[in-house]
């Protein structure tokens, strides 16, 4: 069966989309106070719902396209195995969060990262710190916010 790349990729954007919208509506999307503000799933509810109809809108013109050169061809390269390899870090990072200190596992993602992106170890370790460095100035003493999970 041959499938289209315009239908493929929007029906992963629907699949991803509603991963998202069902935590956030748990987390609440209207307003809990009497000022009005949001609940804290209502922008990702939203944009939840945007990703869904923009992935109904590609499913859509995915079947209505007649050509021939649009299926999708599944191969293997370098740049499939950068994106496997990537995600696969972030999943290992998550898991790593959730035992040891938020700043230990981002630094650990940012240098295996950058060591497997090949970058100079010069780079690394100046990126490393000035990273984790701006999500520590800009998170925890600006914005008030802690990473705990």
């Amino acid at each position: 069966m041959r499938i289209k790349k315009d239908v493929l990729s929007g029906a992963a954007a629907v699949c991803i989309a509603v991963a998202f919208m069902f935590p956030s509506l748990r987390l609440g999307v209207a307003s809990l106070t009497s000022d009005g503000v949001p609940g804290p799933g209502f922008f990702p509810f939203f944009v939840s719902l945007l990703v869904i109809g923009l992935g109904v809108a590609l499913i859509l013109k995915g079947f209505l396209r007649k050509d021939a050169e649009e299926y999708v061809t599944f191969v293997f390269d370098d740049n499939s195995k950068n994106v496997f390899v990537t995600i696969a870090a972030f999943a290992a990072y998550l898991a790593l969060w959730r035992v040891s200190d938020f700043f230990l596992a981002s630094a650990l993602l940012v240098v295996f990262l950058n060591f497997y992106y090949a970058r100079s170890l010069k780079f690394n370790v100046v990126y490393t710190i000035v990273f984790i460095s701006m999500v520590y100035l800009v998170f925890y003493r600006f914005l008030r916010i802690y990473f705990v999970i």
